[in-house]
């Protein structure tokens, strides 16, 4: 049993049955099979690092994650495997009899607790559930590739375009000097203006500038009203995805203003949602980029094992799919880092990272294996309180403490440049 109770995390039996019948291989049981597999089912919390099943112990519940993270060791502590949102373990132990691997939360975790009854009796009575888990490791894998090509079709034609990235949009009175109308949409990062005079909208995008500009016909104190801008083109952010990617293949646009009635609530642009269907790493990188909190980098990166499992479901290789990680890892250690580190401070040091993630090899996150070279110039104990908030941090988006402490928190690897040639001899 978990931790305690779940305070405030009150689920209905139709919002357990959604949440379950939307997970390979529970996709397979027909309404009452599920209805009996999650009759007396309980939710449980877990804190972080405790032990949910013991190598040998006899478990009783199918696990199915809600939110958290759990890794699998075996009896010599080695990783084996790591479960994110909706991975169920052990049920190999629970048909069995007896757990081969220990199970512990990576990070605080909730879970649905289905009875070892419950769920036996679904594996005798139902045949493709029964030879999912009798499977072979190789032959899981090839179902689930092809589950996920057959859904993924659908998928693009169902997705809301609420469910993609907005991006945030600029909006000024007509009023606004062209100057400042100009700043605005730079603070937000935007390459479009909007111009909202009384209950209408206009846009003027960056090709419009362009023109302006090299006409000469810009006056910087001039209202923004004052210059030829475009009828708002927009959608409902209720919309399908796919009618928002029509709109813009058929006018031949770049973005789309996303409306909540008659609210802006944003931009959409092309590129969002081509990337929305492909592998979503380019979504994952912008959040990260435009990340001004732990908060929001948490959810940045929390699509990062939906998109390994995408692509790899879509047969790319694991050398390939290493490489994106390893490019979205560096985006999010630099993210933390300039949070973290005044800018003053930047240049006069090296973050450095080691073993998988430093060779590019990681697909699942690891532990910490990272070091902090300073410049000679300045005393190393500045960054200390900076490094030991980075090592926090990571350990919060899901990298664990090294067992080896090799990592920025440990002052050994916390030196100036000559500091560690005296440590290798180096020079």
């Amino acid at each position: 049993m978990g931790d305690g109770n779940i305070k405030g995390l009150i689920l209905s039996f139709r919002d357990q049955k959604r949440f379950i019948s939307s997970i390979n291989p529970f996709d397979e049981l027909n309404s009452d099979e599920l209805d009996g597999l999650i009759k007396g089912i309980d939710i449980a919390f877990f804190k972080k690092d405790k032990i949910i099943i013991d190598t040998q112990e006899s478990p009783q519940y199918l696990y199915v994650i809600i939110k958290g993270e759990v890794r699998s060791e075996d009896n010599r502590e080695n990783r084996v495997m790591i479960f994110h949102q909706k991975d169920s373990f052990d049920a190999d132990g629970l048909i069995s009899g007896v757990s081969e691997y220990r199970y512990i939360s990576c990070q605080d975790t909730i879970a649905y607790e289905i009875k070892k009854e419950a769920f036996l009796k679904a594996f005798e009575k139902n045949r493709a559930f029964r030879e999912f888990y009798t499977m072979c490791i190789v032959d899981r894998i090839e179902y689930l590739k092809r589950k996920e090509r057959t859904t993924s079709s659908g998928l693009f034609l169902t997705t809301k375009v609420k469910d993609s990235y907005i991006h945030q949009a600029s909006i000024v009175d007509g009023s606004t000097p062209f100057k400042d109308a100009v700043k605005a949409s730079l603070e937000l990062n935007r390459s479009e203006i909007i111009i909202k005079n009384g209950d209408s909208y206009k846009l003027l995008t960056d090709s419009d500038i362009k023109k302006l500009l090299y006409n000469g016909l810009i006056d910087m104190n001039k209202p923004i009203s004052n210059y030829k801008s475009n009828p708002i083109l927009g959608i409902d952010e209720n919309d399908f995805l796919f009618n928002a990617y029509l709109t813009l293949i058929e006018k031949n646009i770049k973005r789309l203003v996303v409306f909540r009635g008659k609210e802006i609530i944003g931009v959409i642009e092309q590129i969002d949602i081509l990337s929305h269907f492909a592998n979503r790493s380019h979504l994952i990188t912008l959040r990260i980029e435009k990340a001004k909190s732990l908060e929001e980098l948490k959810e940045a990166s929390s699509g990062y094992m939906d998109m390994v499992k995408r692509l790899y479901s879509q047969g790319v290789k694991s050398r390939y799919i290493a490489k994106l990680v390893s490019e979205i890892n560096r985006k999010l250690l630099n993210r933390v880092f300039t949070m973290i580190v005044p800018k003053k401070y930047r240049q006069s040091c090296c973050f450095i990272v080691m073993g998988s993630e430093g060779r590019g090899e990681q697909i699942v996150k690891t532990d910490q294996d990272n070091g902090l070279i300073v410049d000679d110039s300045l005393n190393v104990e500045i960054f200390k309180p900076y490094m030991e908030k980075i090592g926090d941090i990571l350990i919060e988006l899901g990298y664990p403490p090294c067992k080896g402490n090799i990592m920025v928190t440990n002052p050994f690897w916390r030196d100036s440049l000559s500091g560690y040639k005296k440590k290798y001899r180096i020079g």
